[in-house]
């Protein structure tokens, strides 16, 4: 297309749009490179027990204890050059879910979730789901991701296996040692009972 053509339906296109909607959509894409990494800005009660494995330079997982009012359940982070590219909740019966590109989400439309819901199952069906997406889709995730280094960058696969497997390891752990604890469980324990009553 000639340059004067994609200049003249740029400007017709421009003039179509009430001022501040054009304002608005400008300052949401600024929004997304002048705020901080999500890492920076969790809410230190809504987590405890994080454990951290370093994938290769650039590349974190964290895998942590979410606290109510989400939990109890297993959690964890990925993060790429301190971007949080994945989260996944395992919060077993349907309210399982994961993020994606966590930071860039805050330019979705008021109203518009943020969540990819997971199959209903038990936590530990979650989990292993979450195990799938990590292994399978966080290429994915990255191609996606508007921050160009964290398009380019190529995470061994080897390593993200081994992550992988930590990652599942270390939730079951967080499950195994809050099993005696009946009021820590009880929200979990009855998410996967009205998903059974309902099947």
């Amino acid at each position: 297309m000639p340059i004067r053509q994609l200049l003249k339906r740029t400007y017709s296109s421009l003039k179509r749009h009430a001022r501040y909607p054009v304002s608005n959509a400008i300052r949401r894409r600024l929004r997304y490179w002048r705020t901080e990494p999500r890492r920076s800005e969790r809410v230190p009660n809504s987590v405890s027990d994080v454990s951290i494995r370093t994938v290769q330079p650039g590349v974190v997982l964290e895998v942590y204890w979410l606290r109510e009012p989400l939990g109890p359940a297993p959690a964890s982070s990925l993060y790429i050059f301190d971007d949080e590219v994945l989260r996944l909740d395992c919060l077993g019966g349907e309210a399982g879910y994961l993020h994606m590109n966590m930071k860039q989400s805050r330019l979705l439309p008021q109203g518009v979730s943020a969540r990819l819901y997971f199959s209903p199952g038990s936590v530990n069906d979650h989990i292993d789901r979450a195990v799938f997406e990590l292994m399978h889709n966080l290429h994915y995730l990255q191609i996606l991701n508007r921050n160009r280094r964290i398009r380019r960058l190529k995470v061994d696969r080897a390593e993200l296996t081994r992550a992988a497997e930590w990652m599942r390891e270390r939730m079951q752990a967080l499950i195994e040692q809050r099993s005696g604890n009946s009021s820590t469980m009880a929200h979990a324990s009855q998410r996967q009972d009205l998903f059974t009553a309902t099947n």
